[in-house]
């Protein structure tokens, strides 16, 4: 980096830097706020559908099943875009930590005071969607299915399928994400 002799002028390379660090962080912002603004409607869209569910027993069986349909692809597609978001957040943020790096600025590279697990805000929403996908797939199954041993294998099952897909998706795909990601920002 070219240092300018006065301090309170940057030279050419530093304030295309500058500009950027402020798009990234407008960006990242942006992704974050996204985030929670639509984890907010469809778990409350889910949750509305959820406390309702004793009325919709009064409803026809292909009613009830169009409904809970609704309510897993509604977990789905919370479950993509969140993870798309926080991608994206992230994304933007380590770009920011790099600009930092090299105008010497600390605000996203500083130590926090409050260490939390790595992870732990995906670990706790991914717990939260197995057990809403849980509870979903138990109503859904509960109208293909006479007997209540057959429910609860049944819900287990769709239980069990939405954790396979998510190490799926957290296990192979997010290493190769991972991998794209840190080839984006290099030089």
């Amino acid at each position: 980096m070219a240092k300018s002799k006065d301090c309170n002028t940057l030279s050419r390379e530093e304030e295309i830097l500058l500009i950027e660090y402020q798009k990234s962080q407008d960006s990242a912002q942006h992704f974050d706020g996204l985030f929670w603004t639509v984890t907010s409607i469809l778990l409350a869209a889910s949750f509305i559908l959820l406390g309702s569910a004793d009325k919709l027993l009064l409803l026809p069986e292909i009613y009830q099943q169009i409904i809970y349909i609704l309510g897993l692809l509604l977990i789905a597609v919370l479950e993509f875009l969140s993870f798309d978001f926080t991608r994206y957040t992230r994304i933007k943020y380590e770009r920011c930590k790099e600009i930092e790096k090299h105008l010497g600025m600390k605000q996203h590279r500083r130590t926090v005071f409050v260490k939390f697990p790595k992870y732990l805000q995906k670990h706790v929403m991914n717990i939260l969607f197995i057990l809403i996908v849980g509870f979903w797939s138990y109503l859904l199954f509960t109208t293909f299915f006479e007997s209540s041993f057959d429910r609860i294998c049944y819900g287990i099952i769709g239980v069990l399928i939405f954790i396979i897909y998510m190490l799926l998706c957290y296990g192979f795909f997010d290493l190769k994400r991972q991998k794209t990601e840190n080839k984006i920002w290099k030089p």
